[in-house]
């Protein structure tokens, strides 16, 4: 059989050299290209996985926050309610130590007082006594002076 009119001679024994490595360069280019567009698509996607992460992560973030002031506040409170409870029982001490205290003082105001009244009343019959020792002195000694006045000042 004869090649095409065009063609000057026999047919070649193979193919012409471009048809063994043109599929080769094709198969190269478009494995290229799904390359570059899966490298894109896996880069979108990441990003918007990325995106999601951030926006769970601050979610959460804000749950912990919130979680910590809750517990914050909640060890406050209870903090609170037992100094309340602790000041309580200390001022019922406190009173019941006052009325002791109080008591006490009393006692021993009315035993001071009680003390006064005896010495007020033994000065007095130790002033008549005084009194008559200073005149006895003075028969024997006429300068003697006058005893000196008892004052509590």
């Amino acid at each position: 059989m004869r090649w095409p009119w065009w063609w000057a001679g026999d047919a070649p024994a193979g193919p012409p050299a471009w048809q063994t490595w043109l599929p080769a360069l094709i198969g190269v280019m478009v494995t290229a290209v799904l390359g570059a567009v899966g490298t894109i698509a896996v880069k979108r996607m990441n990003r918007r996985l990325d995106e999601a992460t951030t926006v769970k992560t601050e979610a959460e973030t804000g749950k912990a926050r919130a979680e910590t002031v809750s517990i914050e506040v909640a060890t406050a409170r209870s903090l609170l309610a037992e100094v309340r409870e602790m000041m309580v029982e200390q001022r019922a001490g406190y009173e019941t130590q006052v009325q002791s205290l109080r008591t006490q003082h009393q006692a021993d105001m009315k035993n001071v007082v009680d003390r006064l009244s005896g010495l007020e009343s033994a000065i007095a019959r130790h002033r008549e006594w005084d009194v008559a020792a200073t005149a006895v002195l003075r028969t024997v000694n006429a300068s003697f002076e006058d005893p000196p006045p008892l004052t509590f000042d």
